[in-house]
């Protein structure tokens, strides 16, 4: 049986109230967006904590540079101090995006991209890749 369409209405509208209600109480408690400070790449390897020297940060970019020239794979490297409190996952993916791996992929016809990120500070560490190596890396990574 249906309630008469002049008793449904005020029912609608308190059940509508309730939920934008909720949905603006819930995104007013959420924090603030953190900025995300982003290095710019350095080659494969971007050494911004500084961990390797010199002639070690030229060993890995050599290597880097080999690995994407035989399995036209893009590895890059970024080792940062800290992540500032953001959680390695969501730093990763946004250094995967400002970096443009997945346009460089593209561009440039290779099979993939892998972004490794190490926060000793924070004793982290995280692998982010493209979609269509997904099937290529071990059950654990994807």
């Amino acid at each position: 049986m249906r309630p008469h369409p002049a008793r449904a209405r005020p029912l609608f509208l308190v059940a509508t109230v309730v939920v934008v209600m909720g949905l603006c109480c819930t995104f007013c408690a959420l924090p603030p967006r953190q900025t995300i400070r982003v290095p710019p790449r350095v080659l494969s390897l971007t050494d911004d904590a500084e961990v390797f020297d010199q002639a070690a940060t030229a060993r890995v970019n050599s290597a880097l540079l080999d690995l994407k020239a035989r399995l036209a794979i893009d590895f890059a490297v970024l080792i940062v101090a800290s992540t500032a409190g953001v959680p390695i996952e969501d730093y990763t993916r946004e250094v995967y995006i400002l970096w443009g791996m997945d346009e460089a992929v593209r561009s440039y016809s290779l099979r993939g991209a892998v972004l490794l990120v190490v926060a000793p500070e924070d004793n982290k560490w995280y692998v982010g890749y493209s979609d269509n190596l997904q099937r290529d890396l071990p059950a654990t990574l994807a």
